[in-house]
């Protein structure tokens, strides 16, 4: 999960190179080879900006149907 902003981050993996999967409702999916850049010790992973492209939605027709009750008017 993203913060706010979009950042996030993982810690305590293993130093070595990751495919990265980014999956949102409506885009198709984008897989992303991140290797690893070692700094001060502490590896670093930069995926950079990621975008997504939009999927359209193939929907299939909808039918509604109610069942209405009768209405029984008497006289008082």
């Amino acid at each position: 999960m993203s913060n706010d902003n979009g950042s996030f981050e993982f810690t305590g993996l293993p130093v070595k190179a990751y495919l990265l999967q980014v999956a949102s409702v409506g885009y198709h999916n984008k897989t992303i080879v991140l290797p690893v850049f070692p700094t001060s010790g502490k590896p670093l992973i930069d995926a950079g900006n990621i975008s997504l492209a939009a999927a359209p939605a193939g929907l299939n027709e909808v039918v509604v149907t109610a069942v209405r009750q009768i209405i029984k008017q008497e006289v008082d």
